[in-house]
Formats: structure tokens, C-alpha cells, sequence
């Protein structure tokens, strides 16, 4: 069983959508849920998820949930949600490190020490990779909002029904405002991304990948 959190519905339907699969919906306290098989989505607040929720959770994959969220938010979402994970489940956790006077988030930098200072004593964490994701001489031209905006289209693509190509799962290609909502900024943002790639700056951001495993 594979469980996610989301808080945007039309990441949801999207989700499902691309891979075409046929979910079945019921709300609950947690959010309404989208189960295909052994695949649930809820869409809702992961800070409302409860110990009942992930008692049965082995494994937990961070992608990009961590380093969304201001300081503050981050010591919350350590102390709430990952508290509720039980002894012995690992995780998989993937963060940002770039110069914060360069770019205000998100995706927020998150380097090792803090990963480290957030998940002790209760998770023991260990760096697997780190990778300079902007070695590519063109991205190093482009703005920090427009790198990620456009790594972000790649996933897309390369999730695609016919890979390569920005379409849905019917073949038809996403609009503007679609791939304006799905990464969470205004059409004309997203425009001024695209049309001003090159702003100049030379920040290189790293990414980082570690291991966590609950202790207690």
C-alpha cells in the first residue's frame, strides 16, 4: 500500500489522470480520499494526519514536501508529522542547499546540519548524494524560480502519456493556466519565467539526498 498526501486537488486529478487510473473518493477528518487499488491519495492537510493514519507506514519518501516550507514550518512538520511514524520506518528525503540571499523559497535551503539538528535524537540520518543539479552551463544562466519552474515541466514531460511532450493523459497539451496552478504561481509569473531565463545570476544550487530511520 502506497499512501500520499496533497494539498492542491487539482495535483490529484492530475496524478490520476496521467496514469490513467480510476479512483474511488470518500472524505474523511483527514481530507477526501482517492483510492486506485493499493494507491491512496488524500487530498488535505498533512499536518492532520494521526498516529492511526501511518501506523502501518515502513517507509517515508520526502521529496519535495520538507524543503516547502519556511523555518518554522519545518521544525513543526518534524515534530507532528514524523512523530506519528512509527519505530523503525526509514525514509527517503531530498533537499535544496543554495545561497538564501539569492532566492526567498519555496523551495526553501535546507543544508545537512539542519537536516541533522530537525530529525534528532529520535531519527538517525545519514547523506547519501549530494549532486550539483545546475552543472548544465545554460540552466547556470537562468533564475533560481525558472530552474525549478522548468525541471518541474521536465517531470511532466517525462511522466507524460507520450514522453517527451507536455500533454494529458486524453493527448491534449496542457494550457497556461493549468501548468500555472499544478507549480502554484500566476499565469503571468509563469510567462515571465519562460521569457526571462536568463537573468544573469550564478547561484548553484546542490541537491541533497539522505536517509532517515526512526530510533524511537
Amino acid at each position: 500500500r502506497v499512501l500520499g498526501v496533497e494539498l492542491s486537488p487539482l495535483a490529484v486529478e492530475s496524478f490520476f489522470a496521467e496514469h490513467q487510473l480510476q479512483a474511488e473518493v470518500h472524505a474523511s477528518p483527514l481530507g477526501r480520499h482517492h483510492v486506485a487499488g493499493n494507491l491512496e491519495l488524500i487530498c488535505g492537510d498533512v499536518f492532520a494526519l494521526d498516529k492511526k493514519a501511518l501506523a502501518d507506514c515502513d517507509a517515508v519518501y520526502d521529496r519535495a514536501a520538507l524543503i516547502a516550507l519556511p523555518a518554522e514550518m519545518r521544525r513543526r512538520y518534524v515534530d507532528e508529522v514524523y512523530a506519528h511514524l512509527p519505530a523503525g520506518c526509514q525514509g527517503l528525503l531530498i533537499t535544496l542547499e543554495y545561497p538564501p540571499h539569492e532566492k526567498q523559497g519555496p523551495p526553501f535551503t535546507v543544508d545537512a546540519t539542519e537536516v541533522s539538528h530537525l530529525y534528532s535524537p529520535n531519527w538517525q540520518t545519514a547523506l547519501l548524494e549530494r549532486r550539483d543539479i545546475l552543472a548544465d552551463e545554460q540552466l547556470k544562466s537562468c533564475s533560481l524560480a525558472a530552474r525549478g519552474f522548468f525541471l518541474y515541466l521536465i517531470s511532466l514531460m517525462h511522466r507524460s502519456v507520450r514522453r517527451g511532450y507536455l500533454c494529458q493523459a486524453n493527448g491534449q497539451p496542457w494550457t497556461l493556466d493549468q501548468l500555472a496552478r499544478m507549480t502554484g504561481c500566476s499565469t503571468p509569473c509563469m510567462v515571465s519565467m519562460i521569457s526571462c531565463g536568463n537573468s544573469g545570476r550564478r547561484c548553484r544550487p546542490r541537491r541533497d539526498i539522505a536517509t532517515t530511520r526512526r530510533s524511537s
